[in-house]
């Protein structure tokens, strides 16, 4: 028995008060898991191609539904019409044809009044969906409905409806789904603040779903307990910058027309109307206010076949995109993530994907450094010792730990930003146990593949560049994973230092502080030098140094230096990229013993950025003493998005 179904059998045995008191617990504790996904998700504000805006050049849309749960939601719903229509706003109401009575003047009067009338399922229950067969039985019951009623739009009890078998209405438009809301039975985002068509390919029609772009007022309200409707004011902020649609979803059941006294489950009314005068306050003449069947053939009319998204320079549909969540049991699907990569880099352009792996249960493999430690302290982590291709009895010694793990944690998908020291045995294994295995390339690597890409390569599995332009079979570009804004902004501080970074490499580097030492004699580096020195073990006294400490403490470094000195490190020059800070890369060399092969560290990103003058590339004192003469000369204002990484994953890993 599903989640779904098994709180609807017990739901009549449960008193009421008691129901909201465990939904408030856990709407809180939903509420911690998601700080950058509500009620603001990024991702949801992408805009269509070839978008040629709303109609009459209006900024955004803002549509006005009221779902009807009730008897006692009916009757509020009169007042409710004629205030909003003394504001100059129209909104659709959404009725239970098997909840209530609802007399026909009260129909009557609304749409007379050029208001709009929905329906609202047939019972206010979520078992019309436990399957395709139940739902598919009460399709012409609700269908008469529609007709009857003169109805254009169906939205679903509980959002726990499925788009695909909605589609078998005669709607014009629906509205069963949201563009994000962990609050819901089924938390499932569709990622867009745009409506979008949903196709019923069987019987050659469509209709149009308008996902709910305003958090509902019960769980603002009721579960969350909020004081004040500021959520609302600053996601249509955020909706009137994008461009979207602004729908918002009110119940009449909850609103109290009594002023400050409300009971357990109501609201004062004041929150709704001050939203409306807020909106035509502020915004006035800038967005288009229509009814829902009025977006719906808006939409139908300038999307014929539906919107579409460049990802990796395809043309996706927007209802490709939510197919996983509209399939039945996919709604039910348990998703579990290993996420393997070793510290540095890797890890940090893991960390960045962080909108994607968030909301499914996950645990690590990585391998254990300062990093790894303090940055996973409250993640499921399995620690690892990482392998090497000239040592290969480390991989057999690596292998039954990994499979170990596996085999107790269960993953769906593993995915990996490499290397081949924590990679290789992962991908091998997945095979084994027939666990889904993702590969993203590091970002460092811009024109060829890694050693672990090229091994991938060789069973004909995809992978994943984060550039475009590398022109082989099997690889396609997902898009940087690495985000424009650090997860914590840095406060502002003075530019005193320069910052030197070893990284997290196992080898030694004296080379660049005995540079960087020498500049310093020479006064060609002035003020106070501070070095991570990571296992390099050097004396000096014309430096402040370091070994290791957390990624906070580097970004507080990187921001409070005029420039960065660096080995060619993917970690520290995104950082540097999104930050704003000017950087010199010298490599590490083989011929020195930096490394531990040739090919080790075999990265072309630091000659990309240098041909797009972010960087200045060095490989002796000479050289970087030429550098830092130049370094006004560097641009800083390389441009990091993510969220076209972010929707192909999570599109991949939901469609299975």
């Amino acid at each position: 028995m599903k989640a779904v179904d098994f709180f609807y059998l017990l739901k009549p045995l449960i008193p009421r008060r008691m129901q909201i008191g465990i939904r408030r617990r856990r709407a809180l504790i939903k509420r911690k898991r998601n700080p950058g996904k509500w009620p603001i998700d990024p991702i949801a504000g992408r805009v269509p191609n070839d978008w040629p805006g709303w109609p009459e050049g209006k900024g955004f849309a803002l549509v006005l539904i009221h779902d009807v749960d009730t008897a006692k939601g009916l009757g509020n719903c009169l007042k409710l019409m004629e205030l909003e229509r003394d504001l100059g706003f129209v909104s659709s109401f959404n009725f239970v044809p098997k909840g209530y009575h609802l007399p026909d003047t009260t129909r009557r009067k609304i749409t007379e009044s050029g208001f709009e009338i929905g329906v609202h399922g047939l019972t206010h229950e979520g078992r019309a969906f436990k399957n395709y067969r139940t739902f598919s039985q009460l399709v012409p019951r609700i269908n008469e409905f529609l007709k009857e009623w003169n109805a254009a739009g169906y939205t679903s009890p509980s959002m726990l409806g499925n788009l695909r078998w909605v589609a078998d209405l005669n709607v014009a438009y629906g509205c069963s789904s949201f563009d994000t809301d962990p609050f819901e039975p089924r938390p499932y985002g569709v990622g867009t603040i745009f409506p979008f068509i949903v196709p019923n390919l069987a019987k050659d029609k469509s209709y149009v779903e308008l996902p709910y772009t305003l958090p509902q007022d019960h769980s603002m309200f009721v579960l969350l307990q909020e004081r004040d409707n500021s959520i609302w004011k600053r996601k249509v902020d955020w909706i009137a910058e994008t461009g979207g649609m602004a729908l918002l979803n009110t119940h009449p059941d909850y609103i109290s027309f009594a002023g400050n006294k409300h009971a357990l489950e109501e609201y004062p009314a004041d929150n709704y109307f001050s939203l409306l005068e807020y909106v035509n306050g502020r915004y006035k003449d800038r967005y288009w206010h229509a009814l829902p069947r009025d977006v719906a053939h808006f939409w139908k009319t300038t999307f014929p076949m539906d919107a579409a998204y460049s990802y990796d320079g395809t043309s996706i549909s927007a209802s490709n995109r939510v197919a996983s969540l509209s399939h039945g049991n996919k709604y039910f699907r348990k998703v579990k993530l290993a996420l393997t990569c070793s510290s540095g880099g890797h890890f940090e352009q893991m960390q960045n994907l962080y909108q994607f792996y968030q909301e499914f249960p996950r645990f690590w493999i990585v391998n254990k450094t300062p990093q790894t430690e303090y940055s996973l302290s409250s993640e499921s982590r399995h620690f690892i010792n990482g392998a090497h291709f000239r040592k290969p009895w480390t991989y057999v010694v690596q292998a039954p730990r990994v499979y170990g793990i596996l085999r107790r944690e269960r993953p769906t998908h593993i995915i990996s930003t490499g290397p081949g020291m924590i990679g290789f045995i992962p991908f091998l294994l997945s095979r084994l146990l027939k666990i889904k295995f993702i590969h993203i390339e590091t970002f460092s690597h811009v024109n060829h593949l890694t050693k672990m890409g090229k091994f991938i390569r060789m069973f004909r599995h995809p992978i994943f560049s984060q550039w475009d332009g590398v022109e082989l079979k099997n690889v396609l570009s997902i898009g940087t994973a690495i985000s424009n804004s650090l997860p914590v902004m840095q406060e502002k501080r003075s530019e005193d230092i320069v910052f030197v970074a070893l990284g997290m490499r196992e080898h030694a580097f004296p080379r660049i502080i005995e540079a960087v030492e020498s500049l310093i004699k020479e006064k060609v580096i002035e003020g106070k030098v501070v070095i991570q020195m990571g296992f390099t073990k050097y004396q000096t006294e014309l430096a402040e140094t370091f070994d290791f400490c957390t990624p906070a403490e580097i970004n507080r470094l990187i921001t409070s230096s005029k420039y960065v000195i660096t080995q060619e490190s993917a970690g520290i020059v995104t950082k540097c990229l999104r930050l704003g800070k000017k950087f010199i890369v010298m490599p590490r060399d083989y011929e020195y013993k930096e490394l531990p092969t040739k090919s080790d560290m075999n990265e072309d990103l630091h000659y990309k950025l240098a041909e797009l003058g972010f960087t200045f590339v060095v490989h002796d004192k000479e050289q970087l003493k030429e550098a830092i003469g130049k370094i006004g000369q560097l641009k800083t204002d390389f441009r990091f998005d993510n969220s076209r990484a972010i929707a192909i994953l999570k599109s991949m890993v939901e469609s299975g």
